[in-house]
Formats: structure tokens, C-alpha cells, sequence
């Protein structure tokens, strides 16, 4: 079996890690001429204070993700259109599956890739890059996908299942990916804009009444959307999330810190779109995005 992996961040270089054994051809796939090379030299991965280091094939050429039977997406989602368009030209016949955060990655790929091939998903497994060839591995999670193809959603659980990774088919996977990008919301720009960790924002009420008030006016506009979201549900969530993950760095964090382009649009940003297409207001998310997107124009 061939698995393509395309992006070499925290979640593609973690999955890289998981999904690999004998049985498996992992190919990873990043258009950096130097992360690709560094990766070549080996990648090590800090898991639970024990670094391994696992051989990767990886290459920067595209024609390196054809004939592939899985093709996993990681790139961030203002990248998502760039790396569908790759596949249909590289690989169009292959499963992929779309595991990144925010909303409205499943649409932008449906402008290249057919729908019967395509499974989009959540996961909770974490970790953060602390150079070009090391990861931390934040320790597994959950996996929840769905998709229009029976076939393929069982193949690859069984995948997941012989990785030792724990998964779930959702009936509603659209319901799961807003619910994980509402907790993203509620806890991304606020460690962001306070470098602070996901646990320690629980300890400051001023942000914890920001995260409530995000929350509150993302399940507004879920619900105006119909996907019907409880808000104590998910706010419990978020702070078990927060418990679960105390010492990690959000990702949105990261990106600040190493001057990149953040996930905002497709997080906060498009809670304040939806809201204003239903007419339902959204100040917090409004400023909490306008905040990052002002640190993004002053790098």
C-alpha cells in the first residue's frame, strides 16, 4: 500500500510517524527544498521524552504522490486549493482524506477532486515542530472522518486500526468539523495573542471570558447554519481540551512566533462571514480576528 502524505508540519510528520511500518510505503511530500532535505537526514521524534528517528522518503517533486492508494492533506487551509489542484493532476484516482482545521477545506477540495474520493475528518492527536526534522508528539487522540464512499471510510479505519490508531466513522462528519473549529476558536488566537499554553489560559478569568463569548457567538451562528450545536457541551469541551493539552503551544502560536501566515481566515474569520450572512453578530471573533490579522501584517 502507498500513503502519501502531503505537508511536513506537526500533524503531517506526526502521522507520518504513526502510519509507519513495513507493511506500508509512506511518501511524504513538501514543496520546501529545505525541509525536504533535512528530512532526508532522518526524522526524530520526541515521543513521551524518547526520541526515535524513523527514515522518511520525502521529495519535493509532485510526481512523487502518483499511484498512491491514501493521499492525507496537512497543509494549512489557505493552502488547501493548491494542494487539491496537485492531486488532480498527480494522483486523481486516489482516497484522500482531509484532517486539518477550520472550516471549508471539504468545499475548496470538491473544485478538484471528486466527491466519492474524498473523506475530510477531525483529530485530536497534538504536537508542535521544533525544527525543520523534529516534532513533538503530544501524546494520540481520537480520529472522527465520514464521507460519501462506504468502501473507502472502512478501508480506512482499517488502516487507522493496524496503526494502532483510534478512529470513528461519523454519520454527521460536517456537525464534527464545526464543533472542532469552534474549540479551535476558543482556544488558537487566545494562546496566540498571549503566548500563553492551552492550560494556563484556564488560569486567566479575562480569557476565559473572551473563549466564552467566541464560543457563544460561533454555536449561534452553527445552529443559523443548522448544524445544531450545544453551547455548555462545547464549551466543556474546550476546556477539557485545554486540561488534556496544559502544556502544549497552539499551533496558531507557532505560527506567530516563526512569523507565518496563520489559520485565522478559515477559524475565527469564518464564524464572523457566517455571522454576517445570517445576520447574527460576532464582535469578540470580529476582533480576535482583525488582532491576529494586524500581528500578520506588522512581521
Amino acid at each position: 500500500m502507498k500513503i502519501s502524505i502531503i505537508g511536513s508540519g506537526a500533524m503531517g510528520t506526526i502521522f507520518t510517524f504513526l502510519l509507519n511500518n513495513e507493511n506500508q510505503n509512506i511518501n511524504l511530500y513538501d514543496k520546501s527544498t529545505k525541509t525536504v532535505n533535512a528530512i532526508k537526514d532522518g526524522l526524530f521524534v520526541n515521543n513521551n521524552n524518547h526520541i526515535e528517528k524513523i527514515s522518511v522518503n520525502i521529495s519535493n517533486n509532485p510526481t512523487s504522490i502518483k499511484n498512491s492508494d491514501f493521499i492525507f492533506i496537512f497543509v494549512k487551509s489557505y493552502t488547501t486549493k493548491s494542494a487539491g489542484e496537485l492531486i488532480s493532476k498527480y494522483s486523481p484516482n486516489s482516497i484522500i482524506i482531509s484532517l486539518q482545521n477550520g472550516i471549508g477545506n471539504y468545499e475548496n477540495l470538491l473544485e478538484f477532486i471528486k466527491e466519492e474520493n474524498l473523506i475530510i475528518g477531525t483529530t485530536t492527536f497534538g504536537g508542535f515542530k521544533t525544527d525543520l526534522n523534529r516534532v513533538t508528539f503530544g501524546g494520540k487522540g481520537e480520529i472522527v472522518f465520514g464521507g460519501k464512499n462506504i468502501k473507502s471510510l472502512e478501508r480506512l479505519k482499517i488502516l487507522f486500526s493496524k496503526s494502532n490508531m483510534s478512529s470513528t466513522i461519523s454519520k454527521n462528519i460536517q456537525k464534527d468539523i464545526w464543533k472542532k473549529a469552534i474549540i479551535n476558536a476558543g482556544i488558537n488566537p487566545l494562546g496566540a495573542l498571549s503566548l500563553l499554553t492551552n492550560g494556563q489560559i484556564l488560569e486567566n478569568n479575562f480569557l476565559m471570558n473572551i473563549q466564552k463569548s467566541i464560543i457563544k457567538e460561533a454555536v449561534d451562528v452553527a445552529n443559523a447554519n443548522m448544524i445544531e450545536i450545544n453551547y455548555d457541551e462545547i464549551l466543556q469541551s474546550t476546556i477539557t481540551v485545554c486540561k488534556n493539552t496544559y502544556k502544549n503551544s497552539c499551533s496558531m502560536l507557532q505560527d506567530i512566533k516563526f512569523q507565518r501566515k496563520t489559520e485565522i481566515e478559515n477559524i475565527n474569520g469564518i464564524i464572523v462571514q457566517y455571522g454576517k450572512k445570517f445576520k447574527i453578530p460576532t464582535p469578540t471573533n470580529k476582533k480576535i480576528y482583525s488582532l491576529i490579522k494586524e500581528i500578520e501584517k506588522n512581521y
